[in-house]
């Protein structure tokens, strides 16, 4: 019994954890896998911002007095394990229609800074690197095309690369 339980130990200790698989597509369709809080100082950011502002303009007053359930955040890690990110997803009126307003703000910690806005149905951080951050995608769904940008990380923040157009038949 006791070699038993000693050979049970032995082989708990030589397996490693897997680590639990980061969260890499964002929409309004998705569930946040490891939702945050957002930070008041990334809150107080998001809302200085042309989008925000527009998004505020269309607030209720409920909405107005607590503007944090207008967003939903993720903690992700674009560059490394050490160093948490942030991929925030607007929720009406804080996007438009048709499409969700997506910020990636770095670091999630101290002096944050919004590294990406971009806007479509959907938002990606692709296994590809530039400059050692994940590349990010956005799509952008129309009734006869999708739309797909790709940015990548420049050094300070991410920029436009390319569009890729598909018609839908």
């Amino acid at each position: 019994m006791i070699v038993c339980a000693m050979a049970i130990t032995i082989t708990g200790y030589g397996q490693a954890s897997k680590p639990v698989p980061e969260q890499k597509m964002f929409s309004r369709n998705t569930r946040v896998d490891h939702q945050v809080p957002v930070p008041p100082d990334v809150l107080k950011l998001l809302l200085s911002t042309r989008e925000g502002k527009e998004g505020m303009s269309r607030a209720s007053d409920a909405q107005k007095q607590n503007p944090a359930q207008l967003f939903r955040a993720a903690e992700v890690h674009l560059h490394g394990a050490d160093e948490a990110d942030l991929v925030i997803e607007g929720i009406s009126p804080m996007a438009n229609g048709d499409h969700d307003w997506f910020w990636v703000v770095q670091p999630a910690g101290k002096k944050p800074r919004i590294a990406l806005f971009a806007g479509g149905n959907s938002l990606e951080i692709q296994d590809a690197k530039s400059n050692a951050y994940h590349d990010i995608s956005s799509v952008w769904n129309y009734s006869r095309e999708t739309l797909t940008t790709f940015y990548k990380f420049n050094g300070r923040k991410y920029g436009f690369k390319k569009v890729l157009s598909r018609k839908v038949r």
